[in-house]
C-alpha cells in the first residue's frame, strides 16, 4: 500500500514539475523571440489596401462617468479620415451619468437594464444586436474599454494591419497609471510582460497573437461569428480559442497604443483576478481535450491554442512552484529534480522580468516597485487557488477613478519609443 502511494505521489510530482517546465520554457521562448524582434523586426507586407476601413468602435460601460468622457476626446483627436469612425457606446445596467456625457460629446449611447449580474460580452452582443440594421456600414469593429485613452495614432495602426488582410489586430495596452501606488506599478509590468515580452516574441516566431479584451480590431464578419458564442465573463480568451481552432491569425498591432487603468489596491486587483482566472481555468479545461484531438488532426491552430492552454499558469504560481519545487528537491531527490535545476530554471524566470523591464523602457519607480512583489505575490496566489474553488464568483465591475488626458500620456506608449 505504501509502494503504492509512493508511486502516486512520484506521478503526481512528475505531472506538477512537467507542467512548470513547459510554462517557463515558453516564456523563454518568447522572450528570446521578444528580444530578437527588437534587433530583427519582421518586414510588413507590401500590400495595402489605400480605402480607410469603415471603423464601428464598441464602448460598454457600466457606471463609468467619470473616465469616459475623456476616452471620447481622444477619439475625436485621432489621426484618422472624418467619417470613417462611429463610436457606440452601451450604457450597462448605469445609474449614473455615462450615457448623458457620451451623447454630450455626440455618440449615440444605448442604455440596457440587464435583470441579474452582467458581463461585457453580454453587453457587446446586445448592444451588436442593437445595431443590426446598420451592421453592412462598417468594415470593421473596434472594441475598447470605458477607461482607455486612444494614442492619436491607434485608428491608423489598426487600419494599416486590417488593410494588410489581418481579420483580427490586437493593439498594445499600457498603463495610465503605473506611479499611482505599489499595485498599480506592479500590475503595469505584468501588462507590460504581456504585451512587450509574451505578444511580441509570438508575432517574432510566427505565432497568433493575443486577445486583451480591449484595443482590438475585427473584421466585421469575424466579429459577427464570435459575439453571440459568448458564455463566460472572460470573452477574451473564448474568442481566443475560437478563432484558434478556426485557424484564423490573430495580428499584434504594435503601434496601436491604447492606455488602460491598473487597479491601486492589492485586495481588490486580488479580487478581479479571481474572477479572471476562475473563468480562464474553466475555459481551459473545457477545452484541453478538444484542442488535443484537433492538434493530433492539424486542425486550424489547434497546437497553438494547446500551448496557449497549457502556458495558463499565472506568473505568481509559476515562481512559487520554481521555488517550492527547489525545496522538494532537497527534502525528497526521489521525487524531484534536484534543487540545481530548479535554482537555474528560477534565474531563467528573472531573466525573463529583466527583459520585459528593459523592452518596457521602466521608469525607476516601476523598478523601485518591485520591493513589493511578495505582497503581490501573496495576493494573486491566493486569487488563484480561490479560483480553483467550486463557488462561483459573480463579476463585479472594476470601479475607475484616474481621469487623465491622452495629452498627458502622448508620445509614451510606442513599444519601440
Amino acid at each position: 500500500m505504501l509502494e503504492g502511494f509512493l508511486g502516486a505521489a512520484k506521478a503526481g510530482a512528475a505531472i506538477i514539475q512537467a507542467l512548470l517546465l513547459f510554462n517557463l520554457a515558453y516564456l523563454l521562448f518568447v522572450t528570446v523571440g521578444a528580444l530578437l524582434g527588437r534587433r530583427f523586426p519582421p518586414s510588413p507586407s507590401r500590400f495595402r489596401d489605400p480605402r480607410p476601413q469603415r471603423m464601428a468602435v464598441l464602448i460598454p460601460a457600466h457606471d463609468e462617468e467619470r473616465v469616459i468622457g475623456s476616452l471620447l476626446e481622444s477619439l475625436q483627436a485621432q489621426d484618422y479620415p472624418a467619417g470613417f469612425m462611429t463610436a457606440f457606446v452601451v450604457a450597462d445596467t448605469c445609474r449614473d451619468g455615462t450615457a448623458a456625457i457620451a451623447r454630450a460629446h455626440g455618440v449615440e449611447a444605448f442604455e440596457r437594464e440587464a435583470a441579474g449580474p452582467s458581463s461585457k460580452g453580454q453587453a457587446l452582443a446586445w448592444l451588436w444586436k442593437q445595431l443590426a440594421t446598420r451592421h453592412h456600414r462598417f468594415d470593421a469593429v473596434i472594441l475598447l474599454d470605458a477607461d482607455n485613452l486612444a494614442d492619436p495614432g491607434f485608428l491608423a495602426a489598426l487600419d494599416a494591419q486590417l488593410g494588410r488582410g489581418a481579420a483580427v489586430a490586437q493593439g498594445v495596452r499600457r498603463s495610465k497609471n503605473p506611479d499611482q501606488s505599489p499595485a498599480s506599478a506592479l500590475d503595469s509590468l505584468a501588462e507590460a510582460l504581456n504585451h512587450q515580452v509574451v505578444a511580441a516574441g509570438r508575432h517574432f516566431w510566427g505565432l497568433s497573437g493575443l486577445l486583451s479584451g480591449s484595443g482590438v480590431a475585427f473584421r466585421r464578419d469575424v466579429f459577427d461569428s464570435l459575439v453571440n458564442r459568448t458564455s463566460t465573463h472572460v470573452e477574451d480568451c473564448e474568442w481566443q480559442l475560437a478563432l484558434m481552432r478556426k485557424g484564423t491569425a490573430i495580428r499584434w498591432a504594435p503601434d496601436a497604443v491604447i492606455y488602460d487603468e491598473k487597479i491601486s489596491d492589492f485586495s481588490a486587483m486580488a479580487s478581479q483576478r479571481t474572477r479572471w482566472l476562475q473563468g480562464k481555468f474553466g475555459l481551459a479545461a473545457s477545452q484541453l481535450l478538444p484542442l488535443v484531438w484537433g492538434s493530433l488532426r492539424m486542425q486550424g491552430r489547434a497546437l497553438d491554442g494547446l500551448c496557449y492552454v497549457l502556458a495558463i499558469l499565472p506568473r505568481s504560481v509559476l515562481l512559487v512552484g520554481l521555488l517550492g519545487c527547489a525545496v522538494m528537491g532537497l527534502v525528497w531527490p526521489e521525487g524531484f529534480l534536484p534543487w540545481p535545476v530548479w535554482a537555474i530554471a528560477t534565474l531563467g524566470f528573472m531573466a525573463y522580468i529583466a527583459a520585459g523591464l528593459f523592452l518596457e523602457h521602466a521608469t525607476m519607480r516601476m523598478i523601485g516597485a518591485l520591493r513589493y512583489s511578495p505582497f503581490f505575490i501573496r495576493h494573486l496566489l491566493w486569487a488563484s487557488i480561490r479560483a480553483l474553488g467550486r463557488r462561483r464568483i459573480n463579476w463585479v465591475p472594476t470601479r475607475h477613478d484616474v481621469v487623465k488626458s491622452v495629452h498627458d500620456l502622448e508620445g509614451k506608449g510606442r513599444p519601440n519609443s
